[in-house]
C-alpha cells in the first residue's frame, strides 16, 4: 500500500465484482423503469480504506447494464419454491462464479454475438468520503495528505463508513438519474 504513496498514484477499483454480475438486466426499451440493484455492503473494501487512510469516491455509472444481455441473469426476490429452470441455471452459474473466484457468465449483445449494445453511458462521481472524518495526515511522501489510518479497525467503524458509502451512492443515484436518462428508475442497495 505505500508503494502507491510513493509514486502519487490512485487506485481505481470497481467493487461490484462477480455478484453483481449476475443483477445485471438490460432493458428493452429506452422508456422502462426499472429497480437497479447494487451490493453496497462492501465490508473488506471499507475496512481496507480505514486500515490505509484511502479517501473514497463514490461513483455510479449509469447505462452499464444496458450493454449486454445476459442468458439467465439472478432474479432478486423470486419465489423459490416455484420451479423456474432459467433461474436454477443463474443461481448455478452464480455458484460455480464463486467457487471459481471470478464471473462465469453467458452474455450476448448485438446479433446474438459478444457486441456491446450502444446504450448511453453516464458516469458520475460523488464528494470524497473521508474514512476517518476529520483527520488528515501526510503521505509517506509528505506530498500528499490521506486520512489517519486505523491499523485494526471495530466492526463499528466499519459499519459507520459503510454507511456513509450507501447513503452517498443513492444520493448521487437521484440526483443525476433524470439528467443520466433514467428518471423512473430506482437503487436498491442490498
Amino acid at each position: 500500500m505505500n508503494q502507491m504513496q510513493v509514486h502519487g498514484q490512485n487506485l481505481f477499483i470497481l467493487p461490484g465484482g462477480v455478484a453483481e454480475i449476475f443483477l445485471s438486466h438490460r432493458r428493452k426499451q429506452s422508456d422502462d423503469s426499472q429497480v437497479q440493484t447494487i451490493y453496497g455492503r462492501r465490508y473488506g473494501l471499507l475496512k481496507l480504506a480505514l486500515q490505509t487512510g484511502a479517501v473514497i469516491y463514490p461513483a455510479y455509472v449509469f447505462g452499464a447494464s444496458d450493454m449486454l444481455d445476459q442468458l439467465a441473469p439472478v432474479e432478486i426476490g423470486q419465489d423459490k419454491s416455484k420451479e423456474d429452470t432459467k433461474n436454477t441455471f443463474a443461481s448455478m452459474m452464480e455458484s460455480l462464479s464463486r467457487k471459481l473466484g471470478g464471473g462465469l457468465t453467458l452474455y450476448y449483445g448485438q446479433y446474438f454475438l459478444p457486441i456491446p449494445y450502444n446504450p448511453q453511458l453516464s458516469m458520475v462521481l460523488g464528494n470524497p468520503i473521508y474514512p476517518v472524518k476529520d483527520t488528515t495526515e501526510p503521505n509517506v511522501c509528505g506530498e500528499k495528505n490521506t486520512c489517519k489510518r486505523i491499523e485494526n479497525p471495530t466492526t463499528e467503524q466499519v459499519e459507520e463508513l459503510m454507511d456513509r458509502y450507501t447513503n452517498a451512492l443513492k444520493c448521487l443515484f437521484e440526483q443525476y438519474k433524470v439528467e443520466a436518462g433514467y428518471p423512473n428508475d430506482t437503487l436498491k442497495v442490498i
